[in-house]
């Protein structure tokens, strides 16, 4: 593996589709590993981030944004989350602050509000919060991906911590070097792109101190009280007696990060064939015989992305995924449910049909104030474009409720029901449970919220894209 320059940073961001992008955010992380980086033990060492998914220490992540400003100033932005779980975590926040505007590199800082600090699952407490609000920064800034600095030594460790775990085919390939993140809080997505998974940790050491990047400590890295820092720990205990050791594993962790890429493409590839929405734009129909030709790690892949899709983000659970792709060859009816999605298939000369199940009864309605947006989102996969009646007013306040049998009963009560079933008979009654209603309140002083009609549904921007034919973003 060779060290970040344009070469390497041109190839990061090829893999992930990016290499004509013109506006990036960078996730910047308060500070490094702890240790000195005088030998190759030590370099092990400081190799990792706090957890699955979360933005290695900022001495990779500065890395990354020096490297991408160098390349073409004005193309990136960078964002720091400060968490405020350890009491240094604001200095050093301010720290990486400064640091980044001695190098005149555009940041932005938020910072995490908690009314209690979690006392347990705080890494992954942390996770998405953070993530959330890089999404909401990226949303802010019209920026068209978040980069995080994973490397190759991530890329080792999350393979290894995934096979350990049982995490199915999908998850014991590693990191992907694009996805996305859902965030509940806000209700948007952005996609999210590694360019670094080819390069080691002592490639992006080298690089700072090459180019005077100065960093900050995270002393969280030091921790044995977490999975991924007790097998770093192992790792370099192993480097130590078998100095071949990390070597081969970076050659291991290129292998499968190539090996993914191809079996998203062979994915992406057989659903121009396999995958339509001939029954409802929000029903998303399976050739089950087409997909069971296709060898079974790129039926995986794909009812994985198919799953994520319908779903507004979420990641199934891989045992389910590889459940439901066994059912693929058998000739009987299937009818289940994966996460949040539902399947069905009448038998194996028919389609696998997939939609979004009912939303929970007590799903938060989605209430705004006028003015309204230009659009609102909904359950994570759709844009809401309101049809707004003539009697709006600017203190009019809007909500947008699942149509779910709880509604349908408390508008029935109103007599207000009447007026939508012509538009509800319209949709499949699989559906009604996850679609939204528009209600409408005239002004504050109003007791009751009164329907305005069925919001016009749009694919969410990342779906948008490639919706007909079916999208899937999550390859």
């Amino acid at each position: 593996m060779g060290g970040l320059d344009a070469v390497a940073l041109r190839t990061g961001l090829a893999r992930c589709g990016l290499q004509d992008a013109r506006n990036l955010l960078v996730a910047v992380s308060g500070g490094p590993d702890r240790c000195e980086w005088d030998d190759a033990t030590s370099m092990a060492t400081c190799a990792m981030c706090w957890l699955i998914g979360h933005a290695p220490a900022c001495i990779c992540s500065m890395a990354l944004v020096h490297a991408l400003h160098q390349q073409q100033p004005g193309r990136v932005r960078a964002h720091l989350v400060d968490h405020r779980l350890r009491p240094e975590s604001t200095d050093e926040a301010h720290q990486v602050m400064s640091e980044l505007q001695r190098h005149s590199i555009v940041c932005g800082m938020s910072t995490l509000q908690w009314a209690a600090a979690p006392r347990s699952n705080t890494q992954a407490l942390a996770r998405t919060e953070r993530y959330n609000a890089l999404v909401a920064a990226a949303h802010q800034h019209g920026c068209q991906a978040i980069l995080t600095a994973h490397h190759a030594d991530d890329q080792v460790e999350t393979i290894l911590m995934r096979i350990c775990n049982l995490s199915g085919l999908v998850g014991a390939l590693g990191i992907r070097a694009r996805a996305h993140w859902r965030s509940e809080r806000h209700g948007l997505q952005a996609p999210l792109a590694r360019p670094l998974l080819h390069l080691t940790k002592a490639d992006l050491v080298q690089y700072c101190q090459t180019n005077d990047v100065r960093t900050v400590n995270d002393c969280s890295n030091d921790s044995d009280k977490y999975e991924r820092n007790r097998l770093r720990f192992a790792l370099a205990a192993r480097q130590q007696q078998t100095p071949d050791t990390l070597g081969e594993m970076y050659a291991l962790a290129e292998n499968w990060t190539v090996l993914r890429l191809e079996l998203e493409g062979e994915a992406r590839e057989l659903a121009q064939s396999a995958l339509h929405h001939d029954v409802h734009p929000q029903i998303w129909s399976i050739e089950s015989k087409l997909v069971a030709r296709a060898p079974r790690a790129v039926q995986i892949v794909l009812i994985t992305a198919c799953l994520v899709a319908v779903s507004g983000g979420r990641q199934p659970d891989p045992r389910q995924v590889e459940a439901l792709v066994s059912t693929l060859e058998q000739s009987q009816p299937v009818r289940g449910q994966v996460g949040v999605v539902s399947f069905e298939r009448q038998g194996s000369n028919h389609a696998l049909h997939l939609w979004r199940s009912p939303l929970r009864a007590d799903f938060e309605p989605l209430t705004i104030q006028s003015p309204t947006p230009a659009a609102w989102y909904w359950d994570g996969r759709f844009r809401c474009h309101p049809a707004l009646q003539a009697t709006a007013r600017p203190e009019s306040a809007f909500r947008l409720v699942p149509l779910t049998a709880r509604w349908q009963q408390h508008l029935s009560q109103q007599g207000a029901w009447h007026h939508l079933k012509s538009a509800i008979r319209a949709c499949p009654p699989q559906l009604r449970g996850s679609q939204p209603l528009l209600l409408m309140q005239t002004s504050p002083l109003d007791s009751e919220w009164k329907p305005a009609g069925l919001p016009t549904l749009h694919p969410h921007e990342l779906l948008a894209a490639d919706y007909d034919p079916p999208p899937l973003p999550w390859l």
